[in-house]
């Protein structure tokens, strides 16, 4: 049997591989995942148009110290050095601009030398978005936890400063019963300013002012809208709180206030009413309101607790 090719069939493997290899290019070059190749120097041999529009010019070339500062070439060294003589892949996540990143990268050998194939893919929204969500969830807990305005608006500037694109936060409310309340902290001087309105049943309650360094997106928007309104409704809350509370003391007030007057009617009845029948009529009348009192008094007592 002949194992060996004919011209025609050489040529038909060899085309075919051809075909293969520029299918794997077109895919590399038209995909939205940054690929790059570099050697254990750290001098990138190649790279695809998505890491070329990432970092904003052509890398190949050059090293990771001509494009990154100092500390994330650093970085990034000590990790490609990490993959080439462990010769075993490594996954990582990093930040850059407020940009998120994760990282594989795999140890590779092209004609014997050792290199670091390096595929990223950004993950921006997905971080953003649970951050705020973990921001947000520890904002509801104070929401639930805290009775006064004041301290509520200043535990969510807190909260919302802790992000790394935040660099202040205004909070002002209209309170029902009391001047206007507010609460500030950080700088006010970032480029990218955005208001959300506290509002409670389609009416305007407050306002809150986040100046940040860089552009919100939609989700995100979204997430601190929901968050404005969840607010909004827990100020009202408290406020419709602390309005029972004096309607409950001033409740008190009256049940007192009627039950010290009742006492004395009932003694001037006992001493200077003669009538016998009045008096048993006047005393009667007295015991009916001291019950009605006293039930009031209960229902005080009880609405006391359930506020507590």
């Amino acid at each position: 049997m002949n194992d060996v090719l004919g011209d025609d069939e050489i040529k038909e493997v060899i085309g075919t591989l051809l075909g293969i290899i520029r299918k794997y290019e077109a895919m590399v070059n038209a995909s939205h995942i940054l690929i790059a190749v570099l050697d254990k120097e750290g001098v990138f041999v190649e790279a695809n148009p998505a890491m070329v529009e990432s970092i904003g010019a052509n890398p190949v070339g050059k090293n990771l110290f001509d494009i990154f500062p100092r500390d994330v070439a650093d970085r990034r060294m000590k990790l490609l050095r990490r993959v080439i003589e462990s010769e075993e892949p490594v996954v990582n996540q990093h930040e850059r601009n407020f940009r998120h990143f994760l990282s594989h990268c795999h140890p590779i050998k092209v004609r014997g030398r050792d290199m670091c194939l390096v595929m990223v893919i950004e993950v921006t929204d997905l971080v953003r978005i649970r951050e705020l969500l973990s921001i947000l969830n520890r904002i509801s807990n104070h929401t639930l936890r805290e009775r006064n305005v004041k301290k509520l608006l200043e535990c969510v500037c807190d909260e919302l400063c802790t992000v790394d694109w935040l660099r202040g936060v205004k909070i002002r409310v209209n309170s029902d019963s009391e001047d206007e309340i507010s609460a500030r902290k950080g700088d006010f001087l970032s480029k990218k300013l955005y208001r959300l309105e506290l509002r409670l049943a389609d009416k305007p309650k407050g306002e809150i002012e986040l100046y940040s360094d860089r552009e919100l997106n939609a989700e995100e928007i979204d997430l601190l809208i929901a968050m404005a309104n969840d607010l909004a409704f827990s100020i009202r809350l408290i406020e419709v709180t602390k309005q029972i509370e004096r309607n409950i003391s001033y409740f008190a007030f009256l049940v007192d206030g009627i039950r010290n007057p009742l006492a004395a009617i009932q003694l001037l009845a006992e001493v200077k009413v003669q009538n016998g029948d009045l008096r048993n009529s006047i005393l009667k009348q007295v015991g009916r309101i001291v019950d009605v009192v006293s039930q009031l008094d209960r229902g005080w007592l009880e609405s006391q607790e359930s506020i507590k």
